[in-house]
């Protein structure tokens, strides 16, 4: 960039100087042409006008080697005619009318491009032009000589101070911009991971103590890092050991959960065999209700010890389970009572499943004991959905022969119902109860956070 620099002001220098050397020198060389050309006038005026060819010729010959710059010199009479000239044997006749000089005019010039470069032609009156006209011829090429001379000048010392200037930089680059390079460098390397990288100190000024400075910088972050990797390593070993405590805690949960299952069916078994005994219609459909609902606690825990995640289960799954064995236990026929399901899979904490569940198992168990009696055909209806900020909604609905008139919800004494709103008031919902075209209970509640 420097370099480039000094090439362009270079070039600017000597296109201005150039100008104005030629612009000087031209000036210069016009105004001792038209003295020269006034002096020459003024002596040859009286041979003129005796017409003394001789004294013209000798005079003329004089003036031509005084100055190298004049080119020719002539000199017309008042007739037109040429009384002396030097241009030899061929005198250019298109001189005669190149320059046309006024009376009244001291002198004219006027530039001209002939065969020996440019010219400048000087006329001037002999006695106000009533004895003749003096023309005069400058050549220009002393100028071109003079501005090429002066141009060689001036490239030679933009090209030293190029030279000059070359050193300079590759001296800074030395100095200064090697060392910034080996930081650039070396701030790259540490940036990749690599913080033993230090920089080689040069020098004792700026630049070496910004070296120091980034060698420390670079200590500091190596014992960081340090630090930080160690912490890093204990914070993973404690994580290690916290999920290896999670995995155990989970395992054991499992295991708790399978016992609790195999417990549930040892009751099962036994409320079975205990059945086998029971003559008693009435007794025997108690002990099978009771059955029905230590299986839908057996199902949950069932489903928990094979579940990923013990905290949450999904509800589509497990009441579709209950009811399907339900249907089994009673001997439905599917083209007896036509069932339809509506569930979302919503993922409920156990707390509220398991009373969940046992509630779907009372009202499920009611419908197909009493909805539907001697061999009546109808439907059952089993929906849950989600009901907006947070709220559930549970809805069985059978088409059966529906409720007494003066059926109250609050007072019943049947052991089901009663189980069924103790079991709303555990997950903090509410029931109603319709009687219109059959029968539906809905349950509302709020889906809690699982945690």
């Amino acid at each position: 960039m420097f370099c480039m620099f000094v090439v362009l002001l270079g070039i600017a220098v000597l296109i201005f100087v150039q100008s104005l050397l030629s612009r000087e020198l031209k000036t210069e060389l016009i105004k001792r042409g038209v003295s020269l050309s006034k002096h020459y006038t003024e002596m040859v005026t009286d041979h003129v006008l005796t017409e003394n060819i001789f004294s013209l010729q000798m005079l003329t010959a004089e003036y031509m080697e005084s100055d190298e710059n004049i080119e020719y010199i002539f000199i017309i009479d008042k007739r037109g005619t040429v009384l002396v000239h030097t241009f030899g044997d061929a005198f250019p006749v298109d001189l005669m009318s190149a320059n046309i000089v006024e009376p009244k005019q001291a002198f004219n010039i006027q530039a001209l491009d002939t065969e020996k470069g440019n010219i400048f032609d000087i006329a001037v009156p002999i006695l106000r032009g009533e004895a003749g006209v003096v023309r005069t011829g400058m050549s220009a090429e002393p100028i071109k000589m003079e501005v090429a001379r002066l141009t060689k000048q001036i490239i030679s010392i933009i090209l030293l101070v190029l030279l000059i200037g070359a050193l300079i930089v590759s001296g800074l680059t030395i100095a200064i911009i090697k060392p910034i390079s080996e930081l650039e460098e070396a701030a790259e390397i540490i940036g990749s991971g690599d913080l033993s990288h230090r920089v080689l100190i040069r020098t004792k000024d700026e630049i070496g103590r910004l070296s120091e400075t980034f060698n420390k910088m670079a200590e500091n972050l190596e014992g960081s890092n340090k630090e930080l990797t160690q912490e890093i390593t204990e914070r993973k070993h404690a994580e290690e050991k916290l999920k290896q405590a999670l995995d155990d805690k989970d395992m054991l949960m499992k295991e708790v959960h399978h016992r609790v299952k195999n417990n549930f069916v040892v009751i099962q078994s036994l409320l079975a065999l205990q059945m086998k005994d029971i003559s008693d219609v009435k007794s025997k459909a108690y002990f099978a209700d009771t059955q029905n609902r230590v299986k839908s606690m057996t199902m949950i825990h069932e489903m928990l010890h094979k579940s990923d995640d013990i905290t949450k289960l999904g509800s589509s799954e497990y009441i579709r389970k209950i009811i399907n064995t339900l249907f089994s236990n009673y001997k439905v026929q599917t083209n007896h009572i036509k069932l339809r399901y509506d569930i979302d899979d919503i993922e409920l904490d156990v707390d509220t499943m398991i009373p969940l569940g046992l509630i779907i198992n009372e009202l499920v168990s009611n419908a197909l004991k009493y909805a539907f009696p001697d061999d009546m055909k109808g439907e059952l209806d089993i929906s849950m959905k989600r009901a907006g900020k947070g709220n559930c909604e549970l809805v069985v609905k059978d088409t059966g022969v529906g409720l007494p008139e003066d059926f109250d919800m609050q007072k019943v004494t049947s052991l089901g119902l009663i189980i069924v709103n103790f079991l709303v008031s555990q997950i903090d919902g509410s029931l109603e109860v319709s009687n219109e075209d059959g029968t539906e209970f809905r349950v509302s509640f709020r889906e809690k956070p699982i945690r």
